[in-house]
């Protein structure tokens, strides 16, 4: 296997720490921060020599730390975002080893550093289109969405108007007019820290205040998703460029009211996100949209398209790789096989000498056994070297046991292949790298009888809200995306039978997934278990939690059980399949890559 490409992220502490470092994480990078509390080199040119003590005990502090992780960990690249606090022969020092980049994301003139220190950086990124002179060499890149963060949420549209941001001095007098003419025609509702704010002279504001304080990802992207409008005024640090919010908002699948900037329609060529010139402009415009519901979620949905196409952080951490050094780490997602067990001692052992035979090497097998009392754990010693997290203790039945692996699980995907069940063959994980990353790969599976005979595969045309309404896939031939138990929850363990199917459609019912077919058997599935028992009624149960009560659906699928063998006759079957497939892709949207 090729070394990964290895970067290291240099932040002071801060809002976007964790997103710098996944941007070349999630470009499969092997990626290291230092961070530090942030400071300024300015702070050496006091005036008086006592106040610059302290700075310089700080700022040497970090400047050793960057220099030690640099030697120790050879990074191929070292990035730096707003580099106030490194000294210039830190990153002279840098640069003679290494590749360094440096990314201003605040206004240069904002920087509390010296702008022709810059020049010791082999290259400059700089946020605002209008600070490119100023920095010789740099180029414009905007920042994006997190997408780990700011996803579209299966939420109610609680909130009519909605801003969320600082209180910057600009921005005062159009939030000031909008809350006093909101009264009787729409909800307004700001969230940020505005204590500072005089109640005296911004009193219609202030009374719109719904929370004071500064809001984490989780809450701002829960806001937009809650928001039939969300307002995006920029400050005065993007001139023509525009700020991450445009980005996040859009990402969220939410509708949002911009001001105009300059280079908006290079990133919405389309005019998916409205702007307005004034405040007069845009009372006008949120009367209009508050009107057209349809129109608004149109707009919404191709700005949702356009950004997560190439207005994430992942997209720029690309671009930055590719400017640097010409080159994108080879795609090697890691994958976690999950094996849950209990008294499993006639078919533990196939189980786990299926996975690992893999030959794909970015790979780490977890097994979680239910404190078994026969020979299981007997078994699963005589593999312990090659079984990266073992766990063997009571739990409360399989979900638990599930839930309990999820969380000890690293990787990208997760898998579970049980102790009944076994990977087809050596090469499962290499052929499901291969395929496009997407929220679910998805793969064929034999069915293994008790009396060993194998059944002949069963090959997914799809993977999508239909399929699961129908109980057309077994989840030992899905990978699915780790985070997506960060987004979802856990199994549900009020469910004995189910709760995998019932956490694919919390999924898939969210109207965002996206998934890539394995065009190969993924799995053997043991016959015999409980999930083979009658589950109608949970079943139904979960559907009609998840789906309601798709009453056109079902009786469609009725008449073509009913009337099957004419509707084959007549090539009816196809069209009406078809048209009860297309009925389900409205209603909860996937795209298969």
């Amino acid at each position: 296997m090729n070394a990964k490409i290895k970067v290291l992220v240099c932040t002071g502490r801060g809002w976007y720490s964790e997103a710098f470092v996944a941007m070349f994480r999630e470009n499969g990078c092997e990626t290291r921060l230092t961070e530090y509390p942030s400071s300024s080199v300015l702070k050496l040119e006091r005036k008086n020599p006592f106040s610059r003590i302290h700075p310089w005990l700080q700022l040497r502090k970090t400047n050793r730390a960057i220099l030690d992780a640099v030697e120790t960990f050879k990074p191929d690249l070292v990035f730096v975002v707003n580099g106030e606090e490194l000294f210039p022969e830190t990153v002279k020092s840098i640069a003679a080893e290494t590749k360094v980049a440096h990314w201003a994301v605040d206004g240069v003139s904002g920087l509390k550093m010296h702008l022709e220190s810059l020049g010791n950086y082999h290259r400059n990124y700089v946020f605002e289109p209008t600070d490119v002179p100023l920095v010789p060499g740099s180029r414009y890149l905007s920042l994006g969405a997190d997408t780990r963060r700011y996803f579209p949420r299966k939420t109610e549209k609680l909130l009519d108007v909605s801003f969320v941001g600082s209180p910057h001095a600009d921005r005062l007098p159009l939030l000031e007019k909008l809350a006093k003419e909101s009264a009787g025609k729409f909800g307004f509702a700001v969230f940020g820290p505005f204590g500072n704010v005089d109640p005296a002279a911004f009193p219609h504001l202030c009374a719109c205040i719904r929370k004071n304080g500064t809001l984490s990802h989780d809450e701002i992207a829960e806001i937009y998703s809650q928001s039939k409008i969300s307002l995006n005024p920029h400050h005065s640090h993007s001139k023509v460029g525009v700020n991450p919010r445009v980005f996040e908002i859009a990402a969220c699948g939410a509708f949002q009211l911009c001001s105009e900037q300059r280079s908006l329609a290079d990133f919405f060529p389309g005019g998916e996100v409205p702007t307005y010139k004034n405040a007069d402009d845009l009372l006008r415009k949120i009367e209009y949209f508050l009107k057209n519901a349809d129109e608004r979620e149109r707009l919404a949905e191709v700005a949702r398209e356009r950004t997560e196409r190439g207005n994430t952080f992942a997209a720029r951490g690309r671009t930055i790789l590719e400017d640097m050094l010409g080159k994108l780490p080879k795609h090697e997602p890691k994958f976690s096989v999950v094996t849950v067990c209990r008294n499993a001692e006639k078919t533990i052992e196939r189980t786990i000498r299926s996975v690992v035979a893999q030959t794909y090497p970015n790979k780490e097998f977890v097994v979680v056994d239910g404190a078994s009392t026969d020979g299981t754990l007997g078994i699963i010693e005589k593999y312990r070297e090659q079984i990266d997290v073992f766990v063997s203790e009571p739990d409360k039945g399989v979900y638990d046991a599930m839930n309990k692996a999820v969380s000890l699980a690293t990787g990208d995907y997760v898998i579970f292949i049980n102790a009944d069940d076994y990977l087809y063959d050596e090469n499962v994980l290499q052929r499901a790298a291969e395929v496009p990353e997407a929220d679910f790969l998805f793969g064929g599976q034999y069915d293994l009888c008790p009396d060993g005979r194998l059944l002949p595969a069963k090959n997914l045309d799809g993977l999508d809200a239909y399929h699961l309404f129908r109980g057309f896939f077994a989840h030992q031939t899905i990978f699915a995306k780790r985070n997506l138990w960060e987004r979802f929850g856990g199994f549900d363990q009020n469910y004995k039978i189910c709760a995998d199917r019932d956490w694919l459609c919390r999924c898939f019912v969210s109207g965002e997934m996206t998934t890539a077919k394995i065009n190969s058997v993924i799995a053997v599935y043991g016959l015999g278990g409980s999930s083979g028992a009658n589950h109608k009624k949970e079943k139904e149960l979960l559907l009609k939690r998840n789906m309601g009560e798709m009453r056109v659906e079902r009786s469609l699928l009725r008449l073509e059980k009913i009337f099957r063998g004419i509707l084959l006759k007549t090539g009816l079957h196809g069209v009406l399949i078809e048209t009860v497939k297309r009925r389900f892709q409205k209603k909860y949207p996937s795209r298969e890559l």
